[in-house]
This record gives structure tokens, sequence and C-alpha cells, in this order.
């Protein structure tokens, strides 16, 4: 792999850049994906903590069909919010569909349908994903997730990030 990207730099001609920016700002990101360690966050203590593999933990949505999490964006400016989630794919998931919104915002919900489908895997894959959810303003901002299709499994959180606008979708 290393000589591979070597290459694809060396093909490219990429030059070598040293030079860095001080961060203007800080994002905050928790995940406790591989601890079981919720911190930094609160959320719906009807919630589980549940360690559905060895040594990988997420937050269930377990016999609920809404939850939330309250969220603190520290920034003196707007800041985009992140959900981790568990995701499976390519022919099928375990996992049920949401929607997701923010007290803060007026737009419509985000909806994860937790399967993943890339002609890039042709065998069963069972993987961390990521969704923009929106944007949010400096202070506090409740998260809230909606079930709307069920499945097998609980929806699983497995965490957040809370970082300056990106640009990205």
């Amino acid at each position: 792999m290393r000589d591979a990207v070597l290459n694809i730099l060396r093909t490219k001609k990429a030059e070598k850049h040293n030079d860095t920016q001080p961060w203007e700002q800080e994002d905050f990101c928790v995940s406790w994906f591989e601890t079981g360690n919720v911190t930094g966050v609160d959320y719906d203590p009807r919630m589980e903590l549940h360690e559905f593999s060895r040594f990988k933990y997420a937050l269930e949505m377990k016999g609920l069909n809404s939850t939330w999490f309250r969220i603190w964006n520290d920034m003196d400016n707007d800041a985009e919010v992140i959900l981790n989630y568990m995701s499976m794919g390519p022919d099928s998931t375990v996992y049920p569909t949401v929607n997701v919104s923010l007290s803060t915002s007026d737009q419509p919900p985000v909806t994860i349908d937790a399967f993943e489908y890339s002609p890039a895997y042709s065998f069963p894959i069972h993987i961390v994903q990521q969704k923009k959810i929106g944007t949010i303003p400096s202070g506090e901002t409740t998260l809230f997730i909606e079930k709307v299709k069920e499945n097998i499994h609980p929806f699983r959180i497995v965490g957040i990030i809370v970082t300056p606008p990106t640009g990205l979708d």
C-alpha cells in the first residue's frame, strides 16, 4: 500500500510542503465505539450502551421509537454536526431507518438508512458510517433521532462530531 501511494505521488508530481497554519478553531469528537466510555455529551438515559461485538460498543435505541443527545458548540461560529452509526451492506442491513433533526435548525430531518451500497464491496460489510446532520449555532443544541422503519436490530450510535464547516455534504 505504501509503495502504491508513493507511486501516485510521483506520477502526479506532488510537491512536498512543510508549511502549516495554526488551527483557527477546534472541533469536538467523541466516540465510544472502541471503549464504551461515553463522555462529552448528554443523552437519553433510556438508551442502552451495548457491547455488540468484542470490544465494539454502541448506544442503542432498543425498544425506543425516538431518542435524543444534547450537544454543545463551544466555537464562536456555526459548526457542523456529524453522527457516527453502524451500517451494513452491500445487499442488506439489519438496522432501522431513522430521521435525525436538530433543535436549532428549521431544516427538514436527515434520513439515515443504515445500508451501505458500494460496488467496492462484493462481500458483506458491517462498518461505522458518518452522516452530516446539519449546522448548529454556538451554544447548546438537542439532536433528535426518530425511527421511521423497523428492522432486526436497534439503531446503533457510536459517536458524534461537532466541527467547523467543511463545505462537504
